[in-house]
């Protein structure tokens, strides 16, 4: 296919199948923000809340540090305020992290560290594309996932119409 056009993803590699698990209810495949819904303690008000920060991606990811919202980077540091996060995001826009340790050290110098078990980048594997069509009074809005891969390669995860 031509450069730019999403082809479906390759096939995924077998592993062995986890061990069964003792009791209690299998979890559950997350694939959309609403299936929070289904662990203690969320409520629709806080999905609400969550929705323009968190996805469902298909696997683990890393946080780009690079475009995330303030929100996003001040819960990935010990005591980081929404506002001192927005003056990082300012300064990001003017000078990007060329790689994770640009990010460390620009949290050590203002006396925060990374937070335990986060994985940031600076490079972004996977992409929201948001479109609407309209025609006369009609209108349809839709998401598409899409991943580009090590090889620089793209592919359609999912398409959700609105």
């Amino acid at each position: 296919p031509p450069p730019g056009t999403a082809t479906p993803p390759p096939a995924p590699s077998t592993t062995p199948a986890a061990p069964p698990r003792q009791g209690g209810p299998e979890p559950v495949e997350f694939t959309q923000v609403e299936d929070l819904l289904s662990v203690p303690g969320f409520t629709p008000q806080a999905i609400e809340r969550l929705r323009d920060f968190v996805i469902v991606l298909p696997e683990p990811t890393t946080v780009n540090v690079n475009t995330a919202a303030p929100e996003v980077l001040a819960a990935l540091a010990e005591n980081f305020s929404v506002s001192e996060a927005t003056a990082l995001a300012v300064f990001r826009k003017r000078t990007p992290f060329v790689n994770p340790a640009a990010f460390t050290a620009y949290l050590a110098q203002t006396g925060k560290t990374l937070a335990r078990d986060v994985d940031i980048d600076v490079k972004s594997s996977y992409f929201l594309a948001m479109s609407r069509v309209r025609l006369d009074r009609a209108a349809l809005d839709a998401q598409a996932l899409i991943r580009r891969d090590l090889q620089q390669k793209t592919y359609l995860v999912w398409i959700r119409e609105n």
